[in-house]
């Protein structure tokens, strides 16, 4: 299992991975309030006073998630766009991971399709957030 520059927020972590038989990466994951980090991540950010806030909200239009962010996060240390090569090789096949067509994974767009910071991506699943307290729509109004 490989983890990157993720936000966990809430009751998670990847403390579970302490005692893993199998090699896990991770690196460069950001640690909030509730969450808890496993021996395995190599640098992690860990801010258990940090409350991000997390919310779901339905409006007429859709539904947004809401929360809060450290806009420091993108600034405190060099994050980078995952990719094949920091991925490695998968464990069975020893093969990289790589696009259907067989090009190599570079995951530089966010959850919009915004591009990335090339040189210091920002964690989590949202490009370049310039605010502390987010509220994003995440899916469009159901028909239901």
């Amino acid at each position: 299992d490989r983890f990157f520059n993720n936000i966990l927020m809430l009751r998670s972590g990847l403390s579970l991975y302490d005692g893993a038989i199998q090699p896990v990466f991770m690196d460069g994951n950001v640690f909030t309030k509730g969450t808890t980090f496993s021996r395995h991540e190599k640098n992690p950010t860990v801010q258990p006073d940090f409350d991000p806030a997390i919310t779901l909200v339905q409006r007429p239009d859709g539904w947004y998630l809401e929360f809060k962010i450290n806009p420091a996060w993108g600034r405190d240390k060099p994050w980078s766009v995952i990719d094949s090569k920091k991925l490695g090789l998968a464990l069975t096949p020893k093969l990289p991971f790589e696009k259907p067509d067989g090009t190599p994974y570079r995951l530089d767009k966010d959850y919009f399709g915004h591009k990335r910071n090339a040189v210091n991506c920002f964690p989590g699943p949202f490009a370049s957030p310039n605010q502390e307290n987010l509220s994003l729509k995440v899916w469009p109004r159901s028909g239901l």
